[in-house]
């Protein structure tokens, strides 16, 4: 997938739900990376329940909102994380985005702890059901499902955001530890 082909969204579009919406569901569809997140296990998960439980300043579902799939709920929390930006600057979504990148890195942190501990195979041919069967069933089977899902969302909005940053600053967005000291 090459940069030009993904879809853009303006400044003026964000506070369009149907637009943020259309335009993470194209997202989805023309990027690779990005539409993994749509994929059998983490589909799997969201209908038996499961949502994500870090990253979640806005709840999709707050207010008895519902979602049917996980496609429609990924929406919404893009649509609400990017209106909760305000003032709206460069300055506050790069800040959104840092605290994206920290819970991305807690929820994987809590993962390999699992992983490493029960010798889980995440690379190849990996089978969520197989491996997830390999950790018995209790608190640690549940935080590492939670954990796969939370990992799922978190990367692709970030993956997204991170596209829409560089579409209205001109320029890509930077982790805080290679940004320039003045």
């Amino acid at each position: 997938m090459h940069g030009d082909e993904l879809p853009r969204l303006t400044n003026h579009e964000l506070p369009n739900e149907e637009r943020v919406a259309a335009f993470v569901r194209s997202f989805l569809q023309q990027d690779s990376r990005a539409g993994q997140l749509l994929n059998p296990s983490n589909m799997l998960l969201y209908e038996n329940g499961y949502r994500p439980a870090i990253g979640i300043p806005n709840d999709p579902e707050a207010n008895g909102n519902a979602f049917g799939d996980l496609a429609e709920y990924f929406a919404r929390k893009v649509y609400l994380d990017l209106n909760c930006i305000q003032p709206f600057s460069r300055a506050a979504f790069e800040v959104f985005l840092d605290q994206l990148c920290d819970w991305g890195y807690h929820t994987l942190t809590a993962a390999s702890r699992i992983i490493e501990m029960y010798h889980l195979e995440i690379e190849g041919r990996f089978h969520f059901p197989t491996e997830l069967a390999k950790i018995p069933p209790g608190e640690e089977q549940e935080e590492f499902a939670l954990c796969w899902l939370n990992d799922a969302v978190l990367a692709t909005e970030f993956r997204m955001l991170a596209w829409i940053f560089q579409g209205l600053f001109g320029a890509p967005y930077v982790i805080p530890q290679k940004r320039s000291r003045p």
